[in-house]
């Protein structure tokens, strides 16, 4: 008879039982993995859609801008009137006349999903000797 602890060159290696335990545990571990890196990379997503909203948001305004500074240089009395012909109310550009410390103006709100600027336009120059104003 052989003693117990004496092994074989048939007996080395693993077990079926503990190559499954190793398996069933990577597994796991392997699915706990995925499901972290699946919510990082949902979320990591946001920042990069608050910039691009941010930035089409700017640059309607930027737009809006410049066409007001052309038509106060061009003409002071319509400025506010041909901005708001030329830029209808909907659903990204919202147009109001308003007064703020009473001086009348138009406030101009931009909202691109959820991101909004706004500004106030008054007419700048009261005749065509004032200065010009720059962009």
């Amino acid at each position: 008879m052989r003693p117990i602890s004496a092994q074989t060159a048939a007996s080395r290696g693993f077990t079926l039982v503990e190559v499954l335990v190793v398996l069933v545990i990577a597994a796991f571990l392997g699915m706990l993995t995925v499901n972290l890196l699946g919510t990082g990379f949902r979320k990591s997503f946001t920042p990069v859609t608050v910039a691009r909203d941010s930035a089409l948001a700017e640059g309607t305004m930027e737009t809006i801008i410049a066409y007001y500074v052309e038509r106060v240089n061009a003409n002071t009395s319509t400025a506010l009137t041909e901005v708001k012909a030329h830029f209808p109310n909907n659903s990204t550009v919202t147009l109001a006349d308003t007064s703020i410390d009473s001086v009348a103006g138009v406030l101009v709100t931009v909202t691109v999903n959820g991101q909004t600027l706004s500004t106030f336009l008054t007419q700048a120059r009261t005749n065509a000797g004032d200065t010009n104003a720059q962009f």
